[in-house]
């Protein structure tokens, strides 16, 4: 499990991650986040290798502008998760640029 810090994704991510056991190690199972959440997970950032990889992920898997709106609404930069007014702002600038690349 990842700690807040590093994987900052909207809180329903875990509704919509693949969930897979490992035959091999019964023991572990692999949760992998849907591309959408891992996009959000990198808004705060949001470089332009972020970027790059936003436009792929959207290509592959077209976000609306009702879901970005959802998912924005879950994520822990705007339900009172997170607090800190600088990383809120860089959330809000990375929302802004993923809402220009949709359109």
């Amino acid at each position: 499990m990842w700690a807040l810090e590093t994987f900052t994704a909207p809180t329903g991510w875990r509704s919509r991650a693949l969930v897979q056991p490992l035959d091999e190690s019964p023991e572990v199972t692999l949760w992998v986040p849907h591309p959408h959440d891992v996009l959000f997970a990198k808004l705060e950032r949001m470089t332009e290798s972020d970027v790059e990889h936003a436009r792929r992920i959207l290509a592959e898997l077209p976000l609306s502008p009702d879901e970005l709106r959802a998912l924005a609404a879950e994520s822990p930069y705007l339900s009172g998760v997170i607090e800190d007014p600088e990383r809120i702002a860089r959330f809000r600038y990375g929302l802004a640029r993923l809402e220009k690349l949709l359109g």
